[in-house]
């Protein structure tokens, strides 16, 4: 979640360096996720399960609307998911999706949004090393406050 830009108490939050750093993604994928792959993997109809990397990162996301106490380039990010997605897609059958804050950045021009940051295209050009980096499926938040945006 964005909530790892955050400065949450109780000793928790402000891991943004598993985001920003390449070898913190790797660490994060190679110690967490994998172990986490191989054991949905042995349950009945893992091919139902759905891995949503982070939710809402726009919210961390430097020169967009960062709300959080570290925030990352878009490019981060956006290599931080495509790892996850080509690690996912590599080890497992599961699909990957990300929770997207909100259709401004889940959308192609000519739209009032920023662009397609979670497109195909976009997380290959930010791990141009991945094979499988693309998202299954678009998953798109909506709030009530965007209706008066």
């Amino acid at each position: 979640s964005f909530d790892m830009c955050k400065d949450m108490k109780f000793g928790q939050g402000l891991h943004a360096g598993i985001i920003y750093s390449r070898e913190g993604t790797q660490s994060y994928i190679d110690r967490a996720l994998l172990p986490l792959l191989e054991m949905i993997g042995r349950a009945a109809h893992s091919e139902h399960v759905v891995i949503e990397v982070i939710n809402e990162p726009e919210w961390c996301v430097a020169g967009s609307t960062c709300k959080t106490t570290q925030c990352v380039r878009r490019e981060e990010m956006q290599r931080f998911v495509a790892m996850h997605a080509d690690a996912i897609h590599t080890h497992s059958l599961l699909k990957v999706t990300v929770g997207s804050a909100s259709l401004k950045w889940n959308a192609d021009p000519p739209t009032h949004g920023e662009g397609n940051w979670w497109s195909d295209a976009a997380l290959q050009d930010a791990y141009p090393e991945g094979h499988r980096t693309g998202l299954d499926l678009y998953n798109v938040h909506y709030w009530p406050w965007m209706e008066r945006v």
